[in-house]
């Protein structure tokens, strides 16, 4: 049986992971990390507000945006870990530890707990983080779509990845899905597919037999 070890969750200014290099390593149960004063960096402690939040119409997929005042990133979950989100709401300070992510382009983390704090440990939180990594780099200032293409693209990349994860699901009885079983049934684009398979795979939610996938449950 493969022994897994967790990894330390840092405690880092949001704009640290946009600054630093990311590093994706090849392999199924490789990390997503970001190299960062010396260390391979996969998980991450931070404190932030949360400035928006956004839930699918199924109940499928739901993510947070949250600012710690250095910068902005999308917290993601997806199936039964949406109910990590369920209890926060717009404006709350909350801490969040988190694996570090990369998906079409996109840096988010994948959050393991994300709990309401009181606004006094947001202010221990920074002077720590002060002590320990100094004032974060200049605020990083990312590119804004329009509310309607952010909507679009959110719904179109979620429902691509829940369709490649359901056909999954009814292959699984059948000994899994190849990736040409996958492209006949979902009419994607073989690089769609093999880039939420690569996700899938890192996320453990699937697993990979002969060139077969299925999933962990």
């Amino acid at each position: 049986m493969v022994q897994f070890k967790r990894m330390v969750a840092h405690k880092l200014w949001i704009a640290n992971v946009f600054n630093a290099p990311l590093i994706k390593k090849e392999g199924e149960f490789e990390p997503t990390f970001i190299q960062w004063k010396g260390n391979d960096i996969s998980r991450m402690n931070c404190v932030a507000t949360v400035t928006n939040k956004y839930e699918s119409e199924d109940g499928n997929f739901s993510s947070l945006t949250v600012d710690d005042g250095s910068s902005a990133i999308r917290v993601k979950t997806w199936r039964e870990d949406t109910s990590l989100l369920q209890p926060i709401k717009k404006g709350d300070i909350v801490r969040i530890v988190a694996r570090i992510r990369h998906y079409n382009d996109e840096v988010y983390l994948l959050p393991e707990i994300v709990k309401p704090i009181e606004p006094n440990w947001e202010l221990v939180h920074k002077l720590e983080l002060l002590k320990l990594q100094g004032k974060p780099d200049k605020k990083v200032v990312k590119k804004q779509s329009s509310a309607l293409e952010v909507e679009e693209e959110t719904v179109v990349s979620e429902s691509n990845r829940q369709r490649i994860l359901t056909f999954i699901e009814k292959l699984d009885k059948e000994g899994g899905a190849n990736k040409k079983n996958l492209q006949e049934i979902s009419s994607l684009q073989e690089d769609t597919i093999t880039s939420i398979i690569e996700e899938l795979l890192k996320e453990g939610e699937i697993f990979e037999v002969n060139g077969n996938f299925k999933t962990m449950n």
